[in-house]
């Protein structure tokens, strides 16, 4: 069973002067200061920087917490250990969060098993009159996140991280961070669950969320980058300093139907495109694959993996799935992928990262 998060609940990637005994340790010494932006010098990043990235997909982000689950087990160490950043759009947002909260991939799983049912468990009827409403009223996620993380902060996460949303209040993309560079000075002081819950708003399924804090408001990251593998390469390159050619990335995603689409969308039509969830699933797919396949022409293909299988129709939707058929696919994959991930990732230790103390009134530079 899942529990709260703690406001001081310990990181999973403590240091290595706390880490559990048997923990992998770092060999070289490292600037711990510069990489947690903390001084106002350029950053630069020497050595390796590994990216985790986590696709969105509803309650398919279920498979995404299962695979990370059975790796930890399977190879016996978090998986913090190893990433230096970590990126996530809607459910993948939800899961980056929660394991910056301190969360065990385990426990994440077991979030999604519990909660995920009770948050798609009925949707508005769809009336016309209902139309122009969202599928769901949002209200169930709304508490399952105030649950899971409590109190914590954005600026309290024991990992980098960067959340893709869209801000509908500009008409951009809005990228919600960790304080790990000198110019973050605003995010650190949103809720955890408000970060999750804004990247998860998925258009037609969950109404916008407002942050509480300026009242931006904000919709599902995966309207433009659904895959954010590229946003993870980008913000190790840019402001972690970290050089290219050694930034590797492991991208986890939601699955793949091994189905052509109906026919009936070559007309072109609405009515085609809108029953059901065929446009979403087609703008879903296609960014998710486009931004992996930009991330191996950008990385080099021997520094990127993506873990992503073809699955039967309807077996995992956005908002509807089988439980375990889901974690049987997840726990498969997770074996034939496991030598790799340690082939690949498993022999770098992430550097620490602790959020420098922010001020009570931050600047809003």
């Amino acid at each position: 069973m899942w529990r709260p998060v703690g406001r001081h609940d310990p990181c999973l990637n403590a240091p290595d002067s706390t880490r559990p005994a048997g923990s992998p340790q770092r060999t070289e010494p490292v600037d711990v200061a510069v990489l947690n932006g903390t001084t106002d010098h350029p950053q630069f990043w020497e050595g390796r920087c590994q990216v985790l990235s986590l696709d969105g997909g509803g309650l398919r982000g279920l498979f995404s917490a299962a695979v990370l689950a059975a790796l930890e087990e399977d190879l016996d160490s978090p998986v913090l250990d190893h990433f230096d950043l970590v990126t996530g759009t809607s459910t993948g947002g939800l899961i980056a969060l929660a394991l910056g909260a301190g969360v065990p991939a385990r426990s994440i799983l077991e979030f999604f098993v519990d909660e995920g049912p009770r948050v798609f468990r009925a949707p508005r009827l769809r009336t016309f009159r209902h139309l122009g409403r969202s599928k769901y009223d949002g209200r169930a996620l709304d508490s399952a996140l105030q649950r899971l993380f409590g109190e914590k902060l954005l600026g309290e996460s024991c990992v980098r991280l960067v959340i893709p949303t869209f801000d509908m209040t500009r008409n951009d993309v809005y990228l919600l961070k960790t304080p790990h560079h000198p110019r973050l000075r605003r995010d650190w002081r949103v809720p955890m669950w408000e970060a999750a819950r804004s990247t998860a708003a998925a258009p037609t399924y969950l109404p916008a969320h407002v942050l509480s804090e300026d009242r931006t408001v904000l919709v599902d990251g995966g309207v433009w980058a659904n895959n954010p593998s590229l946003v993870g390469a980008v913000e190790a390159s840019s402001l972690l300093g970290a050089s290219l050619s050694n930034v590797r990335l492991l991208n986890i995603g939601t699955t793949n139907e091994f189905r052509g689409l109906p026919r009936s969308l070559t007309r072109g039509g609405a009515i085609q495109w809108l029953r059901g969830s065929a446009l979403i699933d087609v703008l879903m797919t296609s960014q998710a694959t486009g931004a992996f396949t930009a991330a191996q022409h950008l990385l080099g293909a021997d520094s990127v993996e993506r873990i992503n299988p073809s699955v039967p129709p309807r077996l995992l939707r956005l908002d509807r799935l089988r439980v375990d058929d889901a974690i049987a696919w997840a726990a498969s994959e997770s074996r034939h992928a496991a030598p790799r991930v340690q082939g690949r990732f498993y022999d770098h230790v992430s550097v620490p990262y602790q959020a420098p103390t922010m001020p009570k009134e931050a600047s809003h530079a």
